[in-house]
C-alpha cells in the first residue's frame, strides 16, 4: 500500500514539474530537427575523412617529433599531445593553415546549417 502511494505522489510530482515542457515537446518540428541531424552528420563525415591529412601536415609543417614511438598510458599520451601542441603554437602559420583547410572543409556545411535556420 505504502508504495503504491509513493508511486502516484512520483508521478504528479513528474507531472507538475515535467508539465510546461509539454509545450516545447509540441512546437518541435520533426522535419527540421532530421534536416539539422542530417547537416551535422555530413559535416562531421566530411571533417572526419579530412581530418588526419589536415592533422598529418599540421605535424610536418611544425617540425614536431615524438620522444617515443609508442606511449604505455593514459599520461604519455596526455604529455605527447602537450608537447605536440607546443611545437604548433611555435609555428603560428602552421596553425592557421590547419584552420584555414578546416574552415574550407565545414563552410558548406555551416551554411546549409544556418540555411535549416537550426538555430531558430
Amino acid at each position: 500500500m505504502q508504495s503504491s502511494k509513493t508511486t502516484i505522489a512520483l508521478l504528479l510530482g513528474c507531472i507538475v514539474l515535467l508539465g510546461p515542457m509539454m509545450d516545447v515537446a509540441h512546437s518541435l518540428d520533426l522535419a527540421r530537427a532530421a534536416k539539422c541531424a542530417e547537416v551535422v552528420a555530413a559535416g562531421t563525415a566530411a571533417y572526419l575523412s579530412t581530418a588526419p591529412p589536415i592533422i598529418k601536415k599540421l605535424v610536418t609543417c611544425s617540425g614536431f617529433k615524438a620522444a617515443k614511438p609508442k606511449v604505455a598510458d593514459q599520461k604519455e599520451l596526455f604529455l605527447l599531445i602537450g608537447d605536440f601542441l607546443k611545437a604548433a603554437i611555435a609555428k603560428p602559420n602552421c596553425v592557421m593553415s590547419s584552420l584555414l583547410e578546416t574552415r574550407n572543409v565545414l563552410n558548406k556545411h555551416v551554411e546549409n546549417f544556418f540555411n535549416a535556420k537550426c538555430f531558430v
